[in-house]
């Protein structure tokens, strides 16, 4: 395996280097693979230098001038723990992340560092600190790998490294200025690896100066006119968030200054990294951003951005998880921006929901439906909560694609309305019988060999609170008394218990 990893041809070095997180990842007896720590450590960094031809140094040269492509319009939100691969890119899946032998390699020395902890030490460092003083354009590569790795054994070596830790702090810190972008970006990573620890020197003066210098070092580098560097930087500062917690409150000025200044630069996709960090913020200082002066810096920009998006803009959905954060940081003090987002996420609700889902869902629909009826039907014996779920996502589906459902409904609907008529008045069961509405609209016939449990399901409720949904019911309720003649809607009441009438009363049948 050892030979492999060092093949010529990539797939072969790739398949290779997958080795050694299996072997650690199964648990065998690890103090194998110790002996050949001296050998196999070597390769790994070696591994770890970019490739001539990665994507990712054509990617790195975009600067933000350079328009974002669909495919890095997903969505991103920021997790603090690694493990695995180069800096962020991890759970995106366009070219430019493709799982390759450089992230492989990380990852191994990663899982490797918190199998063997310090034993790793005495090979990687020398190698690490000989890739860090070549100082000539023609080795960045080799740089850039050594702060990959110190970052990739963050978790593994933390004992051993803890007495150099402020000087190998120090030695990054620069490095945050570097003249190759993806210097910069990986700079930004290790860094946040490291935050922890940073954040714990506060106490001392020594310690206090490097969190300072890490603070607004990584603020630089969100105001940084590279893409790739300003996504680096965003999230390594919403791990020093999480971390720093009311530490950040004397900065929360310059920390507000500096986001919402990324905030009016950024294109779409790092846009959304900076709705993280503020709201990453919020969730670390809490009720200490309730200031007029913070509140002054925040909300004008953001409440502009809620105003200017469309309500079909996906971009809503990271603003309104931003919000979130902002309003139980707020509390009280959130109730002059209250009343508008509230409104706007109802009518996002009423009106937008079918148009946010329908295309999304409709190629995947009739399966779900297929996996969900079984469960229906043999609803007896199973978890309450199962079944309940069962039968609003059932109804949930109808509501988006009546079309597609409604022409199965003879398979579904007795055990379906049995299911629904069990569930408590809610919002929930409010969706479910919209999709009921909404397939009986659709096909009206397909539901006639079930009238019975429909009308038990409808005398299920205390009282539709909803009243588009009222009315959509009394329709329901009226058409088949209409459609019924000849004394049929009769006989379908006389098998409907007495208090189960009365209910219906009230739907005016």
């Amino acid at each position: 395996m050892l030979q492999a990893n060092k093949d010529d041809d990539d797939e072969v070095a790739l398949e290779a280097c997958e080795f050694w997180s299996a072997y650690c990842d199964a648990q065998f007896q690890t103090e194998c693979l110790g002996e050949f720590l001296p050998r196999l450590i070597p390769v790994l960094l070696s591994n770890m230098v970019y490739a001539d031809d990665d994507e990712s140094l054509v990617d790195a040269e975009e600067d933000e001038s350079f328009p974002d492509r669909d495919q890095d319009l997903k969505p991103r939100f920021h997790s603090s723990r690694f493990h695995g691969a180069d800096n962020m890119e991890d759970d995106d899946d366009d070219i430019v992340n493709i799982w390759n032998l450089r992230k492989c390699s990380a990852a191994a020395l990663d899982i490797l560092s918190n199998v063997f902890g310090d034993e790793i030490l005495p090979t990687l460092m020398p190698l690490v600190q000989a890739k860090l003083a070549t100082a000539d354009d023609n080795t960045w590569k080799d740089r850039e790998a050594a702060v990959l790795a110190i970052g990739a054994i963050a978790e593994g070596c933390i004992n051993g490294l803890y007495p150099h830790l402020s000087e190998m702090v120090v030695f990054l810190i620069p490095l945050l200025d570097d003249k190759f972008p993806l210097i910069r970006s990986i700079t930004c990573w290790t860094l946040s690896r490291y935050s922890k620890f940073v954040v714990q020197g506060i106490g001392h003066q020594k310690g206090h100066e490097q969190f300072e210098k890490v603070l607004m070092g990584l603020l630089r580098r969100v105001l940084d006119t590279n893409k790739r560097v300003q996504e680096a930087a965003c999230s390594a500062f919403a791990t020093l968030e999480e971390e720093a917690a009311k530490e950040l409150v004397p900065r929360l000025e310059v920390i507000l200054q500096h986001l919402l200044c990324a905030f009016g630069k950024y294109q779409k996709r790092n846009l959304r990294m900076v709705y993280d960090a503020i709201g990453t913020l919020a969730d670390a200082v809490g009720g200490e951003l309730n200031q007029p002066r913070y509140l002054d810096i925040l909300m004008p920009p953001l409440i502009s951005k809620w105003q200017q998006l469309s309500n079909s803009d996906k971009d809503l959905f990271p603003l309104l998880e931003c919000f979130t954060s902002i309003a139980q940081a707020l509390g009280p003090g959130f109730s002059q921006f209250a009343e508008p987002v509230f409104q706007r996420c109802i009518n996002l609700i009423q009106t937008q929901q079918l148009a946010k889902v329908q295309q999304d869902i409709s190629p995947i629909a009739l399966r779900v439906v297929e996996c969900l009826v079984p469960i229906l039907k043999n609803a007896e014996g199973l978890n309450k909560s199962l079944v309940e779920n069962s039968a609003i996502t059932l109804g949930r589906l109808a509501w988006v694609c009546p079309d597609l459902v409604s022409p199965h409904m003879d398979h579904f609907m007795q055990p379906w309305c049995t299911a629904l008529s069990m569930i408590r008045d809610d919002i929930e069961k409010e969706d479910a019988f919209r999709g009921l509405c909404a397939l009986v609209r659709e096909n009206p016939t397909g539901a006639l060999s079930s009238l019975v449990y429909m009308c038990k399901a409808i005398a299920s409720w205390h009282e539709i609170r909803s009243e588009d949904l009222h009315n959509g019911v009394c329709h329901v309720l009226n058409g088949y008394k209409q459609m019924l003649r000849n004394g049929a809607w009769e006989q379908c009441m006389s098998l409907l218990e007495p208090p189960v009438k009365d209910k219906l009363s009230k739907y005016q049948v």
